[in-house]
């Protein structure tokens, strides 16, 4: 399975963080909704549009994401947080369980975590699944 095709919400109010985020995800064959710079942008689309998963940074413009987070969880759809505050920041109990990447995050980092969200198997590089790769016996010693 890959994220071909999965319609992912991004709430970031960094244009060019953004940015990246949408890039790296429509290279990975993903719709992107978004992204959305504020908490009322991203519960319209969250509302009304089918999504698989949530991109969410954690605070926007002067807001926390948790009324729309909470949300999205009711409706057991996915996500990750983003953070430029890294450690320093408390979690609602309810999320303590959500994986939180620091902003920026590395490459590759987001569309891992999705592919872990969603259940997506992980490609080689040559795009072999790691599967399919004959498995490795132990020889005596």
């Amino acid at each position: 399975m890959s994220l071909a095709g999965k319609r992912v919400l991004v709430v970031e109010d960094d244009g060019i963080i953004a940015l990246d985020i949408a890039g790296e995800l429509k290279q990975a064959g993903c719709t992107v909704i978004g992204p959305a710079p504020d908490l009322e942008t991203a519960l319209a689309p969250g509302e009304g549009q089918h999504v698989d998963a949530a991109v969410l940074d954690v605070f926007l413009e002067g807001s926390y994401v948790w009324t729309l987070a909470a949300m999205l969880a009711a409706r057991s759809i996915p996500f990750i947080f983003l953070t430029g505050f890294g450690g320093f920041l408390e979690f609602p109990a309810c999320f303590a369980s959500v994986r939180c990447l620091d902003k920026p995050a590395r490459p590759g980092a987001i569309k891992r975590e999705l592919d872990r969200l969603l259940g997506a198997e992980p490609k080689m590089a040559s795009g072999q699944q790691l599967s399919a790769l004959p498995a490795m016996q132990a020889t005596p010693q």
